[in-house]
């Protein structure tokens, strides 16, 4: 996995259950955790952030620019807004364009009692911590904008859109993963 990953210790879950499990179960138990960690995280992308809709919205030129992609202009000629631009903007999800970040993120055992989650998608880690995005090579960014124009600029700011948290009902959700995985071995 990359840069971005959370990892759960098994070990306050073990406590939590009060009881000892064979490396069988650990596993199971790890699985469990991971399957429910990826369902907290979907809840997380669905919710816009946590707490919900606390993710900052999307730059008007963002939105224009993805509904330009679609072969339509966002404008009439008088220079309003058309309203199924309107309606795309209105429903339209954070962080969800193609939705390849939601879907890329996976878990995997990690160690003896380890799970972790994570991405490998490159661009995870500028919008999980946020940060400015400058040219390397050039003067300017070169910004497409979908209908044949081009911006540019000497930098991008990328507010901060965390999407792997650990949540304070996350701990308790997590337990009842691992207690039904367990409850399977009876």
């Amino acid at each position: 996995m990359a840069d971005v990953r959370i990892s759960v210790e098994d070990t306050g879950a073990r406590l939590s259950l009060g009881r000892r499990v064979s490396s069988i179960q650990r596993k199971e138990v790890r699985h469990a955790v991971g399957v429910k960690t990826l369902s907290n995280i979907d809840e997380i992308f669905e919710q816009e952030g946590y707490p919900p809709r606390s993710w900052r919205l999307l730059n008007a030129s963002t939105l224009i620019e993805q509904f330009t992609r679609r072969g339509k202009s966002s404008t009439t000629k008088r220079g309003r807004q058309r309203k199924p631009f309107l309606r795309f903007a209105a429903g339209k999800k954070i962080l969800t364009d193609t939705a390849r970040l939601r879907r890329s993120i996976q878990y995997r055992l990690a160690g003896s009692n380890r799970v972790e989650v994570g991405t490998s998608v490159i661009y995870a880690r500028i919008h999980q911590e946020g940060g400015t995005i400058v040219p390397r090579r050039a003067k300017a960014l070169r910004i497409p904008l979908g209908d044949g124009r081009v911006i540019f600029r000497k930098f991008v700011r990328i507010p901060a859109r965390p999407f792997l948290l650990f949540r304070p009902q996350d701990q308790a959700s997590l337990v009842e993963a691992a207690e039904a995985a367990l409850e399977a071995f009876r």
